[in-house]
């Protein structure tokens, strides 16, 4: 109801204003509200709802002896306060009939530190008795009652004030604020349930603190400023009636997906801003120990980078920073890119004498190797130790700083055809290759020789990589069939194929190494479980028929895939849902391949244009999503 009405308000506010007021020109942005401002955790309602809420988890979830301690403790602490309410309530109306014998013995029963209080009865008393001129019994008071409290007074001097008042007429003369018998036995009561709510709250600390070994200040200190500060709002205890109440089916799983819905909602990009991928936002929290962090999926172009004279098959980041990146292209040269700000030409690496089919980098950024038609596969290092072979295998630098790549090793033998793929092990000890002679090779890079040689596939190998650890390698084939090979033992211990695989262009393989993306040349890309070995979602949308090596990478935090396609466009997939979360438009050609940083958060890809094109996010622009 409330919304509706916002809305017809907004509305009429619409229609009152010019002409040029009803152009929308984006989202209505809203204030965030402050999670701490919603309610007060130390209220004994909101206590007693909490535990109330643990407890109807708990008997669904079948932890029915954990239930019953927390109900017996539970009803255990609602005694209590019930036994303090029905106190308090006493001392209140003692207060207000006067009855200060009675209310001496209520104070004391009621409160931890209870002199300060007593000081503030019997002054209260005494003042009374100034009012009606009872000067023999306001003595009385002051000394029998006030006197071996004077160390708990507000201040030094009250007790002093108090004794002046012996002297005068009436109250007004030496306390200007006073208003009265009746209104100030009122306040009384209502600074006494104050300070019971400040007294309830350091017995909760005291012993919260001491199972934690800690210390805390006792609520004595705040009890005297607690009696002559205005009274704040009172927090109201639990009582029968709200404690028969029915706690909602599920009531703690609601507000917990309420919650997460909204940090989902408020996020820079979330998956349920399109029909399509509803499903996608009910994995979106996988642990409900860390906030909901949205991946920054990139929705605009930041750089285009020229340099290469003839189409771009591959790009890769070198090392974990994504300041740097390589690029592997038909006019057979690799070309080093600064990825900062603009984005600019770093280097060429020339000593290809065909197109550069493949190039991987290692995690340090010192190391990076490329695959041609050819057959040659180079080894590149940065810094000391790498050596050139001949003049034409230098890199051709073109700015000052950054990294110096030379070739240190061909690992290639020209015998063997193309080299279609290779890939460097997150060690950085060895690289594993596949090409057109349907081998899969595994290349110990200390000593620049292959130490394996995997035998299996019936046609080219397209795509081979290692897993995390190094002891196992992934290669994909024209066969339509993926291979796992044992590094160790160079036996094939599993092999996927299905008529769903197709030709396969590229495999890549997710950081927690459960997953693997598998691109085919039938328009469709497939994440599969390495553990079942089954497909679980399909990616769909892009094109890839017709074009040999059009390749597809995990993105943000694995849980997006990023891939090319024919249609000159860049496609995000959601890795759970398989819905398009994302096109980049702007290369005018194919889309080979991409990669992503996850430090620099920024997307790189490469097309048949010829350009190199980063990618970032950026606030104020949209997201193109389709079916």
């Amino acid at each position: 109801a409330e919304a509706t009405a916002a809305v017809h308000a907004l509305d009429a506010a619409a229609a009152a204003a010019p002409a040029l007021a009803l152009v929308h020109a984006g989202p209505t942005p809203r204030q965030r509200v402050k999670p701490e401002s919603m309610f007060d955790p130390n209220d004994p309602q909101i206590k007693q709802d909490l535990v109330r809420m643990i407890m109807q988890w708990c008997e669904d979830e079948g932890y029915y002896a954990t239930m019953q301690t927390i109900q017996d403790e539970a009803n255990v602490k609602l005694a209590e306060l019930e036994q303090q309410d029905a106190l308090m309530l006493r001392l209140r109306k003692c207060i207000l009939d006067g009855d200060w014998a009675e209310a001496d013995r209520c104070a004391r029963a009621s409160f931890r530190n209870y002199k300060p209080l007593l000081f503030a009865v019997y002054r209260q008393q005494f003042l009374e008795l100034i009012a009606v001129q009872e000067v023999q019994k306001a003595l009385a008071v002051l000394g029998k009652r006030l006197k071996p409290l004077e160390a708990h007074a507000r201040s030094q001097a009250e007790f002093k004030d108090l004794c002046y008042l012996l002297t005068c007429k009436n109250v007004q003369d030496g306390i200007a604020s006073w208003e009265g018998v009746s209104a100030e036995r009122e306040l009384l009561a209502e600074h006494f349930q104050t300070v019971l709510d400040l007294d309830d709250r350091a017995g909760d600390a005291r012993t919260e603190n001491k199972a934690g070994n800690g210390a805390v200040a006792t609520g004595s200190l705040s009890v005297g400023a607690a009696i002559s500060a205005p009274p704040p709002s009172v927090a109201v205890r639990p009582t029968a009636a709200s404690s028969m109440r029915r706690v909602p089916e599920r009531r703690l799983l609601s507000l917990l997906r309420q919650s997460y819905a909204y940090q989902v909602e408020f996020s820079p990009f979330h998956p349920r801003a399109h029909a399509a991928r509803e499903r996608e936002s009910a994995m979106a929290v996988s642990s409900l120990l860390d906030d909901y962090q949205c991946p920054m999926l990139p929705n605009s172009l930041r750089a285009t980078l020229w340099g290469h004279s003839a189409d771009v098959k591959a790009i890769a980041y070198i090392g974990r920073e994504g300041t740097y990146a390589a690029s592997g292209g038909s006019d057979n040269t690799v070309r080093i890119w600064d990825c900062r700000d603009g984005g600019r030409l770093h280097a060429t690496l020339e000593g290809h004498t065909a197109r550069v089919w493949s190039v991987s980098a290692g995690p340090s950024g010192r190391l990076l190797v490329s695959s041609g038609g050819e057959g040659a596969v180079r080894l590149w290092t940065s810094g000391e130790g790498g050596t050139s072979e001949s003049p034409r295998a230098a890199g051709r630098g073109l700015s000052g700083s950054g990294p110096d790549f030379r070739c240190a090793h061909d690992l290639g033998d020209r015998r063997h055809g193309a080299v279609y793929s290779a890939a460097v092990s997150d060690s950085e000890r060895a690289c594993v290759t596949g090409g057109y002679d349907r081998k899969v090779r595994v290349f110990d890079l200390a000593a620049g020789c292959a130490v394996s040689t995997l035998s299996g596939h019936e046609s080219a190998v397209t795509s081979a990589t290692f897993n995390q650890a190094g002891n196992l390698v992934i290669s994909g084939s024209k066969d339509c069939k993926v291979r796992f090979w044992d590094v160790r033992s160079g036996l094939c211990i599993k092999a996927l194929s299905s008529p769903l695989i197709g030709e396969v262009s590229c495999i890549a393989l997710a950081g927690n190494g459960l997953s693997l993306v598998v691109c085919s040349r039938n328009n469709a890309n497939r994440l599969w479980d390495m553990r079942m070995a089954k497909a679980l979602v399909t990616f769909k949308g892009h094109h890839n028929t017709h074009a040999n090596f059009v390749r597809a990478r995990f993105g943000p935090k694995d849980e997006t895939v990023l891939g090319g396609s024919e249609d000159g466009c860049v496609y995000l997939w959601g890795a759970q849902s398989g819905a398009v979360l994302h096109r980049l438009r702007g290369h005018e050609g194919v889309v080979y391949d991409t990669d992503w940083s996850e430090r620099a958060s920024q997307l790189a890809s490469c097309s048949h244009d010829g350009t190199v094109r980063l990618w970032m996010w950026e606030p104020d622009a949209s997201y193109d999503c389709v079916d």
